[in-house]
């Protein structure tokens, strides 16, 4: 479970965009942490499979 903790400690250190461009920096943080996720979410499951 450390590396979920490591996860939230990097989703909270990604810097704040400048006010101008907030609308699609949002966006892209956002696509950014949902493919993070899912890798996440695989290699938990390879990790499973792996050790059946």
């Amino acid at each position: 479970m450390a590396s979920e903790t490591e996860s939230s400690a990097d989703e909270e250190a990604v810097a704040v965009p400048a006010a101008g461009a907030g609308g699609t920096d949002k966006r892209g943080r956002h696509r950014i942490l949902a493919e993070l996720k899912r890798l996440d979410q695989d290699s938990k499951f390879l990790q499973v499979k792996i050790a059946v």
